[in-house]
């Protein structure tokens, strides 16, 4: 990874974040978001479930996997399964990738 595609990763982190943070300014700061609070994220025919929205959720906000595994109540290696398969579904195969595609799906 280059330092432009670093910052653009960033950049896109912060973008979701603002637009999180925008949508979630009326509800509580609960640690687990509720699945009805998730984006319905799908492609090709696949849906995301609810636990890998979760998990994405917590993705564009820039935490790490083993942040997300806390927050959640699970394993890392459960945060990376859930992320692979995700990644499969929506068709993208990094985080700044994923977040991008969940951006795309909020407009």
């Amino acid at each position: 990874m280059n330092i432009l595609d670093a910052l653009e990763a960033q950049i896109n982190i912060l973008r979701s974040t603002i637009l999180l943070q925008r949508r979630c300014a009326s509800t509580s700061d609960d640690i687990k978001p509720r699945t009805s609070e998730v984006p319905h994220l799908s492609r090709q025919g696949m849906t995301v479930t609810p636990r890998q929205q979760e998990v994405i959720a917590q993705l564009s906000q820039g935490f790490s996997n083993r942040q997300i595994a806390r927050r959640l109540g699970m394993s890392e290696a459960t945060v990376k399964s859930h992320l692979y398969a995700a990644y499969r579904k929506l068709g993208v195969s990094s985080r700044s990738e994923a977040i991008i595609e969940v951006l795309k799906q909020e407009e």
